[in-house]
C-alpha cells in the first residue's frame, strides 16, 4: 500500500533473480531503495524512515550509490565515516551512516538470498572524541516557575504541567485519551510522534502512573472540557482535531519566548526598550530529565523511578541523576559523616 510504481517493479525484478539463482543486476542505490520501501516502511516506524533516507541521501549516496553492490569496498565505507567524523558529526549519525549499508546487504542476503557480502564486515572505525561542553539538562525552579505562568495562559497549560509532575515522554502525554483516566492512576498506553501516531518505545513504557490531588484535579477538568472534540476523546487535540506535535513544539517555542523581561518605556509604557532578563532556554524533554533528577533527590528508589520512567534498562534511568546535582553530594557526605 502507498509503494511506488517504480519501487514495486525494482522489487519484482529482484523476486525473479532471486527464483532464477541470478545475482542483483542493481546499482547500491537500488538495493537501498528496495530495503527501504520493502523492510524499513513496514516493519519500522515512520521517523526511523525518514533519519535514514535522510542521511543516505546527503552522506552516503553521492559516493556509492551508483556503485554495483560488489564494487562497494571496504575502504569506500571506511572514508564514508572518516570524511563524517572530520565534518564533527556526532556519533550516533556516523553509527546511521555505516548502518545504511551494513543493513541493506545484510537483509539482501537474508531475505532475497543474495550472495552478497556487506563491505562493513570485519570493518572496524574508532570515532574521534569530541570535546562538548554538555549542557545541564534539569531545569531550574525559578525558570520552571515562570515557563509555567506564562503557559498558564495557553491551551497546553495542563500537558505541560502533565510533563513536569510525571516525566512522561512528549509523545506519550500527548497520546492519553479520555480513556486513560481511571481513578486515581493515568494509563500510559499510546504515543503521538512529531510523524506519527504509534505504539510506546518499549514494551516497559506501557504503565499506569499513580496521580497527585492537584494533577488529577487538572486533568479530569481536561477531559471535561475536551471530551466531545474527538470521537476518540483526545486528551490534548489539536484545534478540535487529532494531536500534533508540531502545534505543541509550536506553543512551547512561544512560551520559552514570553519569558523575557523587558525594560518598557515610550508613551504608554509598552514599547520594549531593552532586555532586562533574557528568555528561559530548555528543550521539551527537560522536562522529563528535570522530573528524574527530582524524584531522585528526594530518596525516589531506582526501582519505582526506572517504572515510573518507563525504562526497561535500570542503566538508563541511573543515567539520568547518579553523580549530576550538589544536593546529592551534599546528602552523600551528611550520610558518610553518620558512620562513626
Amino acid at each position: 500500500v502507498g509503494e511506488r510504481r517504480k519501487d514495486f517493479a525494482l522489487r519484482c525484478d529482484v523476486l525473479d533473480q532471486k527464483s532464477e539463482g541470478e545475482s542483483f543486476d542493481q546499482d547500491f542505490d537500488g538495493l537501498f531503495t528496495l530495503w527501504l520501501t520493502s523492510y524499513v516502511e513496514v516493519s519500522c516506524s515512520a521517523s526511523y524512515r525518514r533519519v535514514m533516507a535522510g542521511i543516505y541521501k546527503k552522506h552516503v549516496k553521492p559516493w556509492i550509490g551508483r556503485k554495483r553492490l560488489e564494487e562497494v569496498k571496504k575502504k569506500e565505507v571506511y572514508q564514508l565515516l572518516a570524511r563524517a567524523d572530520k565534518a564533527g558529526l556526532s556519533s550516533s549519525v556516523i553509527k546511521k551512516i555505516r548502518m545504511c549499508v551494513s543493513a541493506p546487504y545484510a537483509w539482501a542476503e537474508k531475505s532475497l538470498g543474495l550472495a552478497v557480502i556487506s563491505p562493513t564486515l570485519g570493518l572496524v572505525y574508532k570515532v574521534k572524541e569530541k570535546k562538548t561542553t554538555k549542557r545541564d539538562r534539569v531545569i531550574k525552579e525559578d525558570d520552571l516557575a515562570r515557563f509555567l505562568e506564562v503557559s498558564d495562559r495557553t491551551k497546553y497549560r495542563v500537558y505541560f504541567r502533565l510533563l513536569a509532575t510525571t516525566g512522561l515522554r512528549p509523545s506519550e502525554g500527548l497520546g492519553i485519551q479520555a480513556k486513560d483516566l481511571e481513578g486515581d492512576v493515568l494509563h500510559i498506553r499510546r504515543a503521538v510522534t512529531r510523524m506519527e501516531f504509534s505504539d510506546l518505545k518499549t514494551s516497559a513504557a506501557r504503565r499506569d502512573i499513580p496521580l497527585t490531588p492537584d494533577l488529577k484535579a487538572l486533568l479530569y477538568a481536561q477531559r471535561r472540557a475536551t471530551l466531545f472534540q474527538t470521537k476518540e476523546g483526545w486528551l490534548f487535540p489539536s484545534g478540535g482535531g487529532p494531536p500534533a506535535m508540531v502545534a505543541v513544539e509550536s506553543c512551547f517555542k512561544r512560551c520559552l519566548k514570553a519569558t523575557t523581561v523587558y525594560k518598557r518605556g515610550g508613551h504608554n509604557h509598552l514599547k520594549k526598550l531593552s532586555v532586562i532578563t533574557p528568555p528561559i532556554r530548555f528543550s521539551l524533554y527537560d522536562f522529563r530529565h528535570t522530573f528524574a533528577t527530582k524524584m531522585a533527590e528526594r530518596g525516589m528508589g531506582a526501582k519505582i523511578l526506572q517504572y515510573l520512567m518507563g525504562h526497561e534498562d535500570i542503566a538508563t534511568t541511573l543515567s539520568y541523576y547518579i553523580g549530576v546535582t550538589d544536593a546529592m553530594r551534599e546528602e552523600a557526605i551528611e550520610m558518610m559523616a553518620k558512620i562513626i
